[in-house]
């Protein structure tokens, strides 16, 4: 379990010791938290171990597969929740969805697992590898849009100070007018 931050400063130093840290002398519970969690262990899931023993690879981006026969690899990717646009096993699954669509006539569930088998067999790699580029290009896409509104806020941040700076100057010019114009009256 890593340190929480409501430890006490001698549950953190045992937890340190524990996982062979040095401590400097004297360090406060502040720098112990900070050694503490520069140095976690790496997170082990039960999904990693289990691909592992049946020698699946873990992605933890999505990678464009160089190879032409998708038969042979497997994968196991790592997908952000909720945001069906990065998952390319989204776009196979409309795909797969839109084929028994306009293939079913009779509506029956055995025709339905017929359609479903006859339409992954036909699945090429060269489908699979667009699945996987479209993700790509889409995760591309957003990246690039938030570096675009990153600079915009920037601009705009930049924009207010400048203003904010001309208004506090322009009222300083006025309150050094009034104040000389109070001292000549006087």
């Amino acid at each position: 379990m890593p340190p929480k931050r409501s430890w006490r400063k001698e549950l953190i130093s045992d937890w340190l010791k524990h996982h062979r840290v040095s401590i400097p002398a004297k360090a406060t519970k502040a720098v112990l938290l900070q050694l503490a969690f520069a140095n976690l262990p790496e997170k082990r899931y039960v999904v990693d171990e289990a691909a592992a023993a049946y020698n699946i690879d873990i992605l933890r981006s999505v990678v464009t597969i160089m190879n032409t026969s998708l038969i042979y690899i497997r994968l196991l990717c790592r997908l952000p929740v909720k945001h069906f646009m990065f998952n390319p096993i989204e776009l196979a699954w409309a795909g797969l969805k839109s084929y028994v669509r306009e293939h079913n006539t009779s509506f029956r569930l055995s025709d339905v697992q017929h359609l479903t088998q006859t339409w992954m067999r036909s699945l090429d790699a060269s489908t699979a590898v667009s699945y996987l580029n479209h993700a790509q290009n889409i995760e591309t896409t957003f990246k690039k849009s938030d570096l675009f509104a990153e600079e915009i806020e920037e601009q705009i941040i930049d924009d207010e100070d400048e203003e904010s700076d001309e208004i506090n100057s322009d009222e300083g010019e006025e309150n050094r007018i009034n104040t000389e114009e109070e001292e000549m009256s006087e």
